[in-house]
């Protein structure tokens, strides 16, 4: 299947400094695409060129196997950055003011569309009054009117509380879904991305330095026993000499997680306990999406 966006070594520099470099991104129609890395990575770079705002340096852009062009722009709706509106206006009044200055001819899509993101209840309400999660739903809502295919959002939970985060997310799968709109998002907030996302691209210092399905991320990511200790430096000791357990990393203070002795966890219990360590917790996990962000981005700074 043809992707509905695609790079082709992709490239974008100020001067003598590369920003984005031979960036081949692949999206294809349905994905949740989340875009990951750390502020600075060119993400955000990458998505104003993507949407005509700045000139890529060299290379191309694709839509559907063909080059992306400016009459393609309507397929896209899009917030980079924070959505601006006239806070004295309310909610609905923005939207009729971008209805019109979009030639949408239909009125009732104002309200459709409010009601769409939950905001209905708020639509006579300035944008002033309203919190920032409600001004990033109005701004998706104003990027939904034109009825696009795809979406592309810019860090959209970035300021956002937990409840906001927590809303958003479930409003732009659930957009998804219904529109089966075919979302590009960019953020470094890694554990929302996970809940949402079905395909993962990782950039690092302007290079994309992994695209893959997040089943396959699943399918790469290790097991580990995850030990919750009062005394870390102790048990670290007692692994090594008394169990012959090397494969484990101190995580955090109090956390071992070992890569090694799945199948002696009773054992391991034992003797931690005949020692004297108090085990508050022993369980199997896997490595989260941020543990694999930070094993593929620290390889490439070993690299």
């Amino acid at each position: 299947m043809i992707p509905i966006l695609q790079t082709r070594d992709l490239n974008k520099h100020y001067r003598n400094s590369a920003v984005v470099e031979n960036l081949n991104l692949t999206v294809r129609q349905g994905d949740i695409y989340g875009l990951l890395g750390q502020n600075g990575a060119g993400k955000t770079t990458t998505l104003r060129m993507i949407l005509g705002l700045i000139q890529p340096t060299s290379g191309s852009i694709e839509w559907l196997g063909n080059p992306l062009h400016r009459t393609l722009y309507s397929r896209i709706g899009s917030i980079i950055e924070t959505p601006g509106f006239y806070p004295h206006l309310t909610a609905a009044e923005n939207l009729e003011i971008h209805r019109r200055m979009s030639g949408i001819p239909e009125r009732e899509s104002v309200m459709e569309h409010l009601k769409l993101v939950g905001l209905q209840q708020a639509a006579h309400k300035k944008a002033k009054q309203l919190s920032l999660g409600m001004r990033q739903r109005l701004g998706i809502a104003r990027s939904l009117m034109h009825r696009p295919d795809m979406l592309i959002l810019d860090e959209p939970i970035n300021g956002l509380d937990p409840l906001g985060i927590k809303d958003t997310r479930e409003l732009i799968v659930d957009l998804q879904k219904k529109r089966e709109l075919t979302v590009l998002i960019s953020s470094h907030i890694l554990g929302e991305i996970e809940l949402m996302a079905n395909r993962i691209g990782i950039m690092h210092k302007g290079r994309l330095i992994e695209q893959l399905d997040y089943e396959e991320i699943q399918g790469k990511n290790r097991h580990y026993l995850e030990l919750k200790v009062n005394d870390d430096q102790q048990t670290a000791v007692l692994l090594e000499r008394q169990l012959g357990i090397h494969r484990f990393q101190v995580w955090e203070k109090g956390v071992l997680r070992l890569y090694e002795g799945f199948d002696n966890s009773g054992e391991i219990n034992r003797q931690l306990v005949v020692h004297g360590i108090e085990v508050k917790e022993l369980a199997i996990r896997a490595d989260s999406l941020e543990d694999f962000f930070i094993h593929v981005t620290s390889q490439k700074e070993l690299n």
